[in-house]
C-alpha cells in the first residue's frame, strides 16, 4: 500500500473512491488509513484468511485487483480465478533479500549466541536454507522458531526442526508477545 500509494502521488492520481478494499491484516489496513481509506481484514492475517471473509466467497463476473510483491503466493488469484472473478495482479514492490555469505551469517550467529529465529515468511526461511552450508543444520535444529501461521511451521518442521513457537501473526505486537510468552514459561 505504501508503494502504490506513492506511485499515485507521484502521478497526481489517488486511491479510487468506489470499490470495497481488503487487507491481508490489521498493518496493511492501517497503511490505508493513512490514505482515508477504509479496509476490512482477517484476524487471520493470511490469504486463506481473506478467502474466506464474507466479501470474497461470491465474485463471479467482478474485478478484483491485488496488490503485490514479485513471487508471493498464487493461492489468492487461482481461487479468486476458480470463483469467476477476472484478477489483475500489480506487482507495485520487489522482494530482494540482501547478498550475504551464509558461513559468515552462521558464524557471526554463533559467536553472538543466537538461540531464537523470527520468520514471517516461507520465502524468507527457504532464503536461509539456501544461504547456510550444511553442516549448519544440526545447529538451526537446537534454536527456537517463531513463526505466524501453521503453513510455516510445517515446512520449518520437514527440515528436523521442533523447537516452533506460534505467534498470532507477523506485526510487531504479535512478535513480542510471543517471546515474552515464552520467556514466561522458561522462567517458571
Amino acid at each position: 500500500v505504501t508503494y502504490a500509494s506513492a506511485a499515485l502521488n507521484e502521478h497526481d492520481k489517488s486511491w479510487p473512491t468506489h470499490p470495497s478494499y481488503l487487507a491481508v491484516g490489521q498493518t496493511t489496513a492501517k497503511a490505508w488509513d493513512a490514505d482515508n481509506i477504509s479496509a476490512s481484514y482477517p484476524d487471520d492475517a493470511r490469504s486463506e484468511g481473506l478467502l474466506a471473509l464474507p466479501e470474497l466467497s461470491d465474485v463471479a463476473h467482478k474485478t478484483i485487483v491485488i496488490l503485490r510483491g514479485n513471487g508471493g503466493r498464487e493461492l489468492l488469484s487461482e481461487t479468486l480465478t476458480q470463483r469467476g472473478a477476472q484478477v489483475i495482479c500489480l506487482e507495485c514492490y520487489r522482494r530482494h533479500y540482501p547478498v550475504m555469505q551464509g558461513a559468515t551469517l552462521w558464524a557471526e550467529w554463533q559467536a553472538a549466541g543466537t538461540d531464537s529465529v523470527i520468520i514471517t515468511s516461507s520465502e524468507i526461511f527457504r532464503q536461509l536454507v539456501s544461504l547456510l552450508p550444511g553442516q549448519a543444520f544440526s545447529w538451526l535444529q537446537t534454536l527456537h522458531w517463531y513463526v505466524p501461521t501453521q503453513r510455516i511451521a510445517d515446512e520449518i518442521s520437514d527440515y528436523g526442526i521442533q523447537s516452533i513457537f506460534m505467534m498470532t501473526g507477523a506485526h510487531h505486537q504479535a512478535v513480542v508477545a510471543a517471546l515474552k510468552n515464552t520467556e514466561d514459561k522458561t522462567d517458571e
